[in-house]
């Protein structure tokens, strides 16, 4: 490439002589020529070893999704038989060999069916609170709170609130008991057999929310992970409530 044109008297650009090869520029750029000079140090360990190495840490591990960083730095701080490798190595083989992350199958996961009846015989057994986020127009986004009873789809008690936060999840069910117990005060519910089903939503998981079903003695029924059967009454109320609604304040 370094030829020099007749009428130019400079070098053929290359975007012309890979035009006329019928050559990729992207193709050239992606392969390089090699460089020459002296090469550096003989690596410790063989690909085949490196790899080998690679493979047992992604077995072992405890997590999913990891990427080639993670592996090398596992490897390397291992206390015994510590593999050395440098990232551009280790993520080359990983790649070659379809052990990146985004093409690892993930490991089947246990998960809790529900097959139980969530109905109950009577009333004060099992109550169900969640939240749904909906929106009105001219005031923007509100959270729908509310607290049913398992026993006959009665919403006990509900809220409406711009920030749909942990303290919004409260009110309905201290409105609830208020309303079927006549008071909030300290172990208010210790002793019966009222609890509360709830998802693992963050206002639900929350230190503040968990404190507050404690001090009124509301123990807790947590519905099984990725299984919203479990919280079934409430959540048919909140498609209710989408079918019910108009688009101006559709949920």
């Amino acid at each position: 490439m370094k030829e020099v044109c007749s009428i130019t008297q400079k070098p053929y650009p290359k975007r012309l002589i890979f035009k006329v090869v019928g050559y990729s520029s992207s193709t050239w750029y992606e392969k390089p020529v090699a460089k020459t000079g002296k090469r550096g140090r003989k690596p410790l360990h063989s690909d085949e070893t490196v790899l080998h190495e690679i493979k047992v840490e992604i077995q072992n591990s405890v997590f999913k999704s990891e990427g080639y960083f993670k592996v090398k730095k596992r490897m390397q701080r291992r206390p015994n038989n510590a593999i050395r490798a440098g990232k551009e190595r280790v993520n080359k083989l990983m790649r070659e060999n379809d052990l990146l992350s985004p093409n690892r199958r993930s490991r089947s996961t246990k998960k809790n069916d529900h097959k139980g009846r969530i109905i109950t015989d009577k009333p004060n057994i099992m109550w169900a609170t969640d939240g749904k986020k909906f929106w009105i127009n001219g005031s923007g986004w509100h959270w729908f709170f509310g607290v049913i009873d398992h026993f006959n789809d009665e919403i006990l008690a509900w809220h409406i609130a711009k920030i749909g936060n942990r303290f919004a999840a409260m009110e309905p069910v201290r409105s609830a008991i208020r309303k079927q117990f006549g008071s909030v005060n300290r172990d208010v519910c210790r002793g019966m057999e009222l609890q509360l089903r709830s998802d693992h939503g963050s206002q639900y998981d929350s230190a503040d929310f968990m404190n507050e079903m404690k001090f009124l003695g509301l123990g807790m029924s947590k519905a099984y992970v990725r299984s919203p059967e479990c919280n079934g009454i409430i959540e048919r109320f909140h498609r209710t409530l989408e079918e019910e609604t108009s688009t101006d304040q559709a949920f």
